[in-house]
């Protein structure tokens, strides 16, 4: 079973903090992936239109004079909501309580809405259906832990564009992973059910001959 779209948009965000309805993004990056590449991609800091707690910037490095300049998110908003819209799916790493809720306030704030329809992948709960089977062995599943484990390369983690194109690059090698795990376990499964059965009429048919035989007899 296949846990990866030919096409996808990969969508991280940096914000102010995890309040939807009081905090607001300060970087977004959008990767789109097509057949296993990066086709495009697309990065921009964004005026919060308030400070950056210190504890933001320490994380991200991100400080005020970064978005100082930089538009506010409604000059992006439509943009943003038909790139996903025309990639007809969208993967982050914990999508629900960042990406979808945080995403979703901004847009409907500037007129928009999340798209309705969208295939949403969310590769932290891939990581953790994949660990369950036994395919993924990574004890810890954040971002950085996860591209640890699975070989792919976080340019700066707690950054868009980074963060985004690592999500992709991870949901595309668990896509390989498991795969590969299914293919071995078919070939390890014990002979069909009708192999059995044409071996158990043929000794049945062995057994009728050689009952004739001795009638015959």
């Amino acid at each position: 079973m296949r846990i990866a779209p030919d096409q996808f948009v990969a969508i991280d965000i940096e914000t102010t903090g995890g309040n939807a309805d009081t905090d607001r993004i300060i970087e977004i990056a959008l990767i789109a992936f097509k057949k296993g590449e990066v086709i495009h991609r697309w990065q921009t800091f964004v005026n919060p239109g308030r400070p950056i707690p210190p504890m933001i910037t320490r994380l991200t490095g991100i400080a005020w004079g970064d978005v100082a300049d930089a538009p506010p998110f409604g000059r992006f908003a439509p943009y943003v909501q038909r790139y996903m819209e025309r990639a007809g799916a969208v993967v982050a790493h914990n999508l629900a309580p960042i990406e979808r809720r945080l995403l979703g306030a901004e847009l409907e704030r500037n007129g928009g809405a999340w798209p309705e329809g969208l295939d949403e992948i969310c590769t932290l709960s891939c990581a953790r259906r994949l660990r369950a089977e036994g395919v993924l062995s990574a004890e810890r599943l954040r971002l950085d832990a996860l591209c640890k484990s699975l070989g792919v390369r976080l340019r700066q983690h707690h950054r868009a564009e980074a963060d985004a194109e690592a999500a992709g690059w991870c949901l595309l090698e668990m896509d390989r992973r498991l795969v590969a795990a299914h293919l071995a376990a078919a070939q390890h499964r014990p002979a069909l059910p009708a192999l059995a059965a044409d071996a158990a009429f043929d000794a049945i048919g062995a057994a009728s001959r050689r009952s004739r035989k001795k009638r015959g007899q």
